[in-house]
């Protein structure tokens, strides 16, 4: 699926791969790492791998250890990769609708498994931007 996923970005199309939960994607780490992040840079910019790969991640109640890990600080040391975590349902909505055009490079949308049974407000329209921080509140330190 990952593989299928990557080489449809290859063939310039702009694929949303849907992960069950990133504890799967370590069977696909080749595909995700080697072949989709790093190959835009290696190609000196002339392939683009606009691919979104998506799922929840994170620890959840009755998982077991295999299936409670949190990938998302390891995926933002990765040389290529786009991670985004979003916080509430507003955010991954709003996240989920840009969609970037211009958007060369793929990303990892990775929601939290435990937020799965809460309630969220959720505007209608939402669009976050990839590029800004949003302060969640006011404090002497970031967090």
């Amino acid at each position: 699926m990952t593989g299928l996923g990557v080489g449809a970005a290859f063939a310039g199309l702009k694929p949303i791969v849907e992960f069950m939960t990133f504890n799967f994607a370590m069977q696909a780490m080749d595909q995700l790492i080697n072949s989709a992040a790093k190959t835009r840079y290696m190609s000196g910019g002339q392939m683009k791998v606009s691919a979104v790969f998506r799922g929840p991640n994170g620890p959840a109640a009755r998982v077991a250890a295999q299936h409670s890990q949190d990938y998302t600080s390891w995926y933002s040391h990765v040389p290529g990769l786009k991670v985004i975590a979003p916080y509430s349902a507003a955010d991954a909505k709003g996240l989920l609708n840009i969609r970037d055009p211009r958007s060369q490079t793929p990303s990892s949308f990775s929601k939290t498994k435990s937020f799965t049974a809460r309630v969220f407000p959720c505007p209608s329209s939402t669009i976050i931007s990839c590029r800004s921080a949003r302060r969640r509140s006011r404090g002497p330190a970031p967090t």
